[in-house]
């Protein structure tokens, strides 16, 4: 075998020597000083971008407490307009009934002076009058012609 001969272990030792050497200077002068440009922009984005995340974190947090204070604020504004509106509500029934039981009770006023207007009418008429006259009201009110 050709690589175990001993005469050719000088020339195989120094081209051995020369690949090695061209090898590392490939990796020392071009891929090692690549990687690490690589590895340093990587690290400053990470920076940047946490710097950024946690700037984000706090304006979220802000905004958050913002939004918790508006909804605060705006469950106050609801509550008052509902009390106002109740309020209002209350008023506004309580005239209304008011305004129903006067309307009753001069209904009732007037029909139970009707009915003492009739019993003193009746009481002054006879019988017969009075069926009379009934009978040419129910007749005045179907034909729409007074007898």
């Amino acid at each position: 075998m050709p690589q175990l001969d001993s005469r050719y272990f000088s020339s195989q030792f120094f081209w051995i020597i020369v690949c090695f050497a061209l090898f590392y200077t490939c990796v020392h002068f071009f891929i090692v000083p690549r990687l690490k440009s690589i590895l340093e922009r990587r690290a400053h984005q990470n920076e940047k971008n946490k710097t950024t995340a946690h700037i984000m974190s706090l304006q979220s947090a802000e905004l958050r407490s913002v939004a918790h204070t508006k909804i605060l604020e705006m469950q106050s504004n609801i509550d008052e307009i509902k009390a106002k509106s109740e309020h209002k509500f209350q008023e506004y029934a309580s005239q209304a009934l008011g305004e129903f039981n006067d309307r009753i009770k001069s209904s009732y006023d007037s029909a139970k002076l009707e009915i003492e207007k009739q019993k003193k009418i009746l009481s002054e008429k006879t019988t017969n009058d009075y069926v009379l006259s009934l009978a040419g009201k129910v007749v005045t009110k179907l034909t729409g012609v007074k007898s």
